[in-house]
């Protein structure tokens, strides 16, 4: 039989069953460990022990049409962490070496302009080291990106993969596809960050999840329309950088009521 602990204080007790520890009545947020995931989770995050206590309101049951369409997407709330966590970690490889980058190519001007190259051999072969060394730089900051992206691409699909239980009109491959048509794609970066939201928001009130954190409308408004211009050329390079900073607030954000999205299914398995 399973057994629980949970975190109080400084403290941990236990161990439980899943019936002991349910008439606790814990607060949602108390720590548990989970033996089998093997990691200290909150009590709202682990399906088996999570109870309904926010003002009465109970979610709304799901249908077992809906629980079939949850597993044919083949998904589950772990995959979306482990997207997540790819991703912070490529953000921040990316954003390390490109400050990197610019430190290195600042100085490497300095020092050619402070020694007036004469253009000798042993000149011309530091020249082709710093330029290999930038190369380097550049494609380590390309993988790095690649990864980024993909992994982004990969946790918007997983959203609107389950919003389609609510609005199939429009599907996850379509919310990703119509990112590649050149010109469109500027007004559907903009549409699809705020219709994400707006669904998100749609199908919690819908179905009484609790769990849900509001964005801030600031914050949905401004990535909206940092991304619409990061797809027009040029003008993409000036907005580049107050772009990435907030897609990756907003994403953060996003990604986490992704995961009670999921968790909220695999929590109402039809009995």
């Amino acid at each position: 039989m399973q057994k629980y602990f949970y975190h109080y204080q400084g403290n941990s007790f236990g161990p439980y069953s899943k019936e002991e520890i349910i008439k606790l009545n814990l607060p949602t947020e108390t720590q548990i460990w989970d033996s089998q995931l093997e990691v200290w989770e909150k009590i709202e995050n682990i399906p088996d022990l999570y109870l309904i206590v926010s003002n009465d309101i109970i979610e709304k049951p799901l249908t077992y049409s809906d629980w079939f369409k949850y597993l044919s997407t083949g998904k589950n709330s772990y995959l979306i962490i482990s997207k997540l966590k790819k991703y912070n970690l490529s953000f921040w490889i990316m954003l390390g070496l490109m400050l990197a980058i610019s430190v290195y190519l600042v100085i490497t001007y300095q020092h050619i302009m402070e020694r007036n190259f004469n253009w000798n051999f042993i000149e011309f072969l530091s020249l082709i080291g710093a330029a290999g060394v930038s190369f380097v730089f550049r494609t380590a900051i390309f993988v790095a990106s690649l990864i980024c992206i993909i992994s982004l691409l990969e946790i918007v699909y997983l959203t609107w993969k389950i919003l389609e239980f609510e609005n199939p009109s429009i599907t996850a491959s379509r919310v990703i596809g119509y990112l590649f048509i050149p010109f469109y794609n500027i007004w559907w970066a903009y549409y699809i960050i705020i219709q994400t939201n707006e669904e998100i928001e749609k199908f919690a009130k819908k179905r009484n999840i609790k769990t849900i954190h509001q964005i801030s409308p600031k914050l949905v408004f401004s990535t909206a329309i940092l991304a619409m211009l990061f797809f027009i050329p040029i003008i993409g390079f000036v907005v580049l950088i107050p772009f990435l900073i907030l897609q990756f607030m907003f994403m953060q954000k996003l990604t986490e009521n992704t995961i009670e999205l999921y968790r909220y299914v695999e929590r109402n398995r039809p009995k």
